[in-house]
Order: C-alpha cells, then structure tokens, then sequence
C-alpha cells in the first residue's frame, strides 16, 4: 500500500468514526423512545391485578420520555451549531445525510410502536452500538456535572482543590498568562474553563468525539 493510499484510508476511517459518533447523538432519542415502548408494552400485558400493584409506573415512564426528549433537543442544537464546524465543514454532506436518515427513522418509529433492538443497531445507513449510546449517556450526565447548578457541589469538590492549588502556587506571578497548564482528558471542558477564567492560558487536551463536539458547542456558541 502506497503512503497517498494509507493516507486515504486513514481518512476514511476517520470519516466513518466521526459519523458514527454522529449517529449515536442524533438517534439518541429515536433509540430510547423505543426502549419507553416497549416497556408500556410490557406493563400492558400484564393483568390488571399486576398493573396496580405499580400505578405509578406508567407516570414514571412518562416522567422518562419528557427528560429523553428534552436530552434528543439538546444534542440535536450541538449537532447543528458545532458538527458542520468543527472540522472545517468537511463532513457537511455527510450531515445532512444523517439528519434525513433519523427524520425517516423517527417517523417509522411512530408507525411502529415495538421494535427489538440488536446490539448494533442500524437506522438508515449509520450504524452505532449499544456502547456508543452508554456514551451519550456518560456526556449527558457529564453536562449536568460540569456545566449546571445541579453539579456545584461536585465541582466543588473534585475541581476546586485543584485550582486553589494552582492558584497558590502561581500566586506571586504577576501575569498569569505567563503560566501555561495543559488539562489531559479535558472531557466537557469545565476545569480548562476555569484556569482560562482566572487568566492563565491553558490547553484542553480530549481524544473522544462524544466530548469534542459538545465541548465544542458549550465553549463557542
């Protein structure tokens, strides 16, 4: 194999990783209203005696819908404001090609109420795992830690030792800037948020998609 067509190849796969991460976010939604389906499905088959021994089940699941809407609207606006950009725009026909297959698929999922889902799933011509969506799930969870009120006290207490630390060490510098901090596994980018905050210059560094794009989104829009 010739080093243009390793090079190619390379890019490929790249390509193919970036739509695939892609994919995971934007049939998040699609994936776990299925999931909510086939529970109420479940739950219905069930005698009435077993229904009410858990009335509170069918109210839960409602409760769970809302909250995966309300996650599927929040990755659908990274996807829009952050995918198209953040490698130049490259992969612009790619996305909307995605944005078609999932329209398609969560229309089908509307027809069809039940549907089994295989370990790899494939709707449209993208596929992702189950892994992918634990994934997206771990970023979701990540949001409410890194960048809400609910996850105060846990920046509190993992991030804040660590920059009064900083912070002190530093503190007879007169231009922060001066100092340069690289964050390894710098995932939603809250912590190289926080040193850039308070003047320093720091570098994020994060290999995995399910980060960069989001992280993108939350430090440029």
């Amino acid at each position: 194999m010739s080093a243009g067509d390793k090079e190619t190849e390379e890019l490929e796969l790249d390509r193919q990783h970036f739509i695939k991460t892609l994919a995971s976010f934007k049939f998040y939604g699609i994936h776990l209203r299925k999931k909510i389906e086939k529970s109420r499905a479940y739950f219905k088959s069930f005698s009435t005696k077993h229904q009410g021994l858990v009335p509170e089940f069918k109210t839960k699941l409602d409760v769970i819908e809302n909250c995966v809407n309300h996650n599927s609207c929040l990755l659908d606006t990274i996807i829009q404001n952050s995918a198209p950009d953040i490698f130049g725009g490259e992969h612009g026909s790619d996305l909307q090609a995605l944005s078609e297959a999932a329209s398609i698929s969560n229309h089908q999922s509307h027809e069809t109420k039940s549907t089994r889902m295989p370990h790899a799933t494939r709707l449209g011509p993208f596929p992702f795992t189950t892994t992918d969506m634990d994934k997206v799930r771990s970023t979701l969870k990540q949001f409410a830690r890194d960048w809400s009120e609910v996850g105060a006290e846990e920046r509190a207490i993992c991030y804040k030792p660590v920059i009064d630390e900083v912070v002190e060490i530093f503190k007879h510098v007169s231009n922060p800037a001066d100092v340069k901090i690289l964050v390894p596994g710098a995932g939603l980018g809250r912590l190289a948020w926080e040193f850039a905050h308070r003047g320093f210059t720091c570098q994020g560094n994060e290999w995995s998609l399910h980060m960069l794009i989001p992280a993108y989104f939350i430090l440029n829009t």
